[in-house]
């Protein structure tokens, strides 16, 4: 891998905000993308961004199918329970896939992730606010040891260990006040590992890893069928390792988000979203001499930054402006259709190479699905892009999903 793409990957991992695993996001993303229009409609999901607002989900039965590298497969499953009128709500969800590692950490399964332990949430309603949190545990550990069988002068044979271990602990809580009108979350990630190879040589070690992020919306009810929804995050998220060498590497990131959101239903059955926003992320990289390939069990020979790139670099990355539309609507008791898509225009410079290169793109996502209901059950589904052009395998001998992401929940009834 050469260093131009090992910082891309860093930095790819950086931008990537960490958060307690999610709920269903079939619905949200086919409003507009996962996870910007959490922050401006109401959904099971949004427990995720705001754990206050599991209290308004109880009784909820779900499960859901996603894309992965093997395709669309069963990714999570999850029951939040309910003990009564103004009491707390429970939930519980188990997930078959994990979180990005930390930089530096040792990669044991080799796929660059860490996988997820336990996952769980709280919420209850108090008289005038409600409270929620979110626990995650992520770990994974491997141990190679080996004794002297036979003691002596000969140094054939020694006591040796190879250990490797990863945690990250994620904690994230919330509060819902001022009428069920105001959304707050606070969040935290407490990164560990142990790397040292069979002469107990340090290989990697956490230094300064950490992530908090805030997020905060409003609901502003300014007519009986609109709604503006003004709303931001700010995201601290440091990655950094060290070894025995005092070689190491660490990107320090902060982004602010602001966006506002408007919701608009002109009838009952019918919803329509609307945003605008802005990011602003910088990303600090700093460089140790003599770095290595680090954390890994079985590292290539050792290849050493060049001088350039052992002070200090800066990336910055704009998004000015997103904006995304979306809109579902009910066509029969039993079915809903849903369509939205978004836009970003894409600056960004990058100090890190030497050339300084300043970039400028569009991005653009678009999505389409629909509902089905019957009676307590909901099934909630993405449609594959490519499935109108291709059609079913008995007619066009092509191969390929149906669905993007399909969800089903059940709501016990009370």
């Amino acid at each position: 891998m050469s260093l131009k793409t090992k910082l891309l990957v860093v930095l790819l991992a950086v931008a990537l905000i960490p958060a307690t695993a999610s709920a269903t996001v079939t619905r949200v993303e086919g409003l507009g993308g996962w996870p910007g229009t959490a922050y401006i409609v109401k959904d099971a999901s949004n427990p995720v961004q705001f754990p206050s607002t599991l209290a308004y989900y109880s009784h909820l039965l779900y499960a859901e199918f996603a894309k992965s590298l093997t395709g669309t497969k069963l990714d999570r499953v999850g029951a939040w329970y309910g003990f009564g009128e103004g009491k707390c709500v429970f939930g519980f969800d188990i997930f078959d896939r994990g979180k990005p590692d930390y930089m530096g950490m040792p990669d044991i399964n080799g796929d660059g992730t860490l996988p997820y332990r336990l996952n769980v949430r709280w919420a209850k309603p108090f008289n005038d606010f409600i409270l929620g949190a979110a626990l995650s545990l992520f770990h994974e550990s491997y141990l190679e040891e080996k004794y002297d069988q036979d003691p002596g002068p000969s140094e054939d044979f020694v006591d040796s260990k190879w250990e490797h271990k990863s945690t990250v602990i994620g904690l994230k809580v919330g509060a819902t006040a001022l009428d069920n009108l105001l959304d707050v979350a606070l969040n935290f990630e407490f990164p560990s590992w142990t790397s040292t190879d069979v002469d107990g040589t340090t290989l990697s070690e956490n230094d300064g890893s950490s992530h908090i992020d805030f997020a905060a919306r409003y609901w502003y009810h300014y007519g009986e069928k609109t709604t503006l929804i003004p709303h931001f995050e700010v995201v601290m998220h440091n990655e950094g390792y060290a070894n025995d060498a005092k070689s190491g590497m660490s990107v320090k990131g902060t982004e602010v988000r602001l966006g506002v959101g408007h919701n608009w239903k002109p009838v009952e059955a019918v919803l329509v979203v609307w945003e605008i926003g802005a990011v602003f992320g910088s990303y600090k990289y700093g460089f140790q001499e003599n770095n290595t390939y680090l954390g890994m069990i079985n590292p290539p020979p050792a290849t050493p930054w060049p001088d350039w790139y052992t002070s200090d670099k800066t990336v910055s990355v704009t998004n000015l402006p997103y904006w995304r539309v979306g809109w579902e609507g009910r066509v029969y008791k039993w079915i809903k259709v849903r369509a939205g898509a978004e836009k970003t225009w894409v600056n960004s410079k990058w100090e890190i190479y030497r050339e300084e290169p300043a970039f400028g793109s569009t991005v653009t996502n678009m999505y389409f699905g629909g509902d089905l209901n019957f009676g307590p059950v909901t099934i909630q589904y993405l449609l594959d892009h490519d499935f109108v052009r291709r059609g079913p395998n008995f007619i066009s001998g092509e191969c390929g999903p149906l669905f993007h992401r399909f969800s089903l929940f059940y709501k016990v009834p009370k």
